[in-house]
C-alpha cells in the first residue's frame, strides 16, 4: 500500500478536511501536526514514505533528505513556492516535485489591497486613537488617482494590477513575464521609476541557494538587496509599501515611507 506522509501540518490546514478523507482512499496516510525543522526530523517522518505532501516551507527537502528516503517518488507541495526543495537533486533521484500554481493568489492580493487601504486611510492609527478616548483628526490619503508600483508580476502581482485598476490607480510593474504584465493591464517600468510611485507592492521571494544550484529565470534581485538598495535610498515620500509576503525584517528597511503594511 502506498504510504503518504504529511510531515508538517502546523498550524493545521489539511487535518480533518474533505481532502484528507479523499487522500485516505489512496493509501496509508500519516499526518504530523508539528513542523520538521531539521534534516534529521524530516527524515524520521518521511524515511519510508512513497509520497510526501508538503504543507510548510520550513520543511527543507535537501539532497541528504531525499537520498535517505529510498521509497520517495513524489513531493507534492501544498502551495506555489518550491524553493524549499532541491530540484536538481530531486531530478537526479527521479523524484517528481509538484506544486499548486496560483494557490492563495486571490486571498494574498486582497490582503495586500486591505493593507494599502489601511495605510492610506490610517485605519490602525485612527482605531488606536479612538480606543484611547481621543478623536482622530488629520488628513488621510485616497488611492484613486495614485500610481501603484508592482514589484513581481506573478499571479499575485497580476491580481494586484487588476485590483489597482478597479479602485482607480495607475499601474506599473517590473517585468517578470511580459505577457502576464500586458494582459493584466500594467505597463513596464524600471526599478527607479517604480520606487518613485505613490504605493509599491513587493511580491517576490528569495530563493534558497543550493549547492547544486538553481538558475533564476529572470534577473530579479533578491528581496533583501532590493529593499536595502532601493527603498532605503528612494523610499522617502512613498505613501506606502505593501509586502505581499510575510517579511517584517525587510519592512524595517522601508521606514522612510509614510506607511508600511506586511
Amino acid at each position: 500500500m502506498t504510504k503518504i506522509v504529511v510531515p508538517d501540518d502546523e498550524p493545521p490546514v489539511f487535518t480533518a478536511t474533505a481532502e484528507e478523507k479523499r487522500l485516505r482512499q489512496l493509501g496509508e496516510v500519516v499526518i504530523h501536526n508539528s513542523r520538521a525543522l531539521s534534516d534529521d526530523e524530516l527524515l524520521k517522518r518521511i524515511a519510508d514514505a512513497d509520497v510526501a505532501l508538503n504543507i510548510r516551507s520550513t520543511s527543507v527537502f535537501t539532497a541528504n533528505v531525499m537520498e535517505n528516503s529510498p521509497k520517495l517518488k513524489l513531493i507534492s507541495i501544498y502551495g506555489v513556492g518550491y524553493d524549499n526543495v532541491d530540484i536538481s537533486a530531486a531530478a537526479k533521484l527521479n523524484i517528481t516535485v509538484t506544486n499548486t500554481p496560483a494557490y492563495s493568489a486571490i486571498s494574498v492580493s486582497e490582503m495586500a489591497l486591505a493593507l494599502m487601504l489601511a495605510v492610506a486611510r490610517k485605519i490602525v492609527q485612527n482605531d488606536r486613537t479612538i480606543r484611547s478616548g481621543e478623536w482622530a483628526r488629520g488628513y488621510a490619503s485616497q488611492l484613486c488617482g495614485k500610481t501603484l508600483g508592482v514589484i513581481g508580476t506573478g499571479s499575485i502581482g497580476q491580481r494586484m494590477i487588476q485590483l489597482g485598476k478597479a479602485i482607480g490607480t495607475g499601474n506599473v510593474g517590473l517585468l517578470l513575464d511580459a505577457w502576464h504584465l500586458y494582459t493584466s493591464g500594467g505597463t513596464l517600468e524600471d526599478l527607479d521609476e517604480i520606487t518613485a510611485d505613490d504605493v509599491v507592492t513587493l511580491g517576490i521571494r528569495v530563493a534558497i541557494s543550493w549547492d547544486a544550484g538553481i538558475e533564476l529565470v529572470s534577473p530579479m534581485p533578491e528581496r533583501e538587496s532590493f529593499v536595502t538598495e532601493y527603498l532605503e535610498e528612494r523610499g522617502e515620500g512613498l505613501m506606502g509599501v505593501v509586502f505581499a509576503v510575510d517579511d517584517v525584517e525587510a519592512a524595517r528597511h522601508a521606514a522612510q515611507a509614510l506607511g508600511v503594511g506586511v
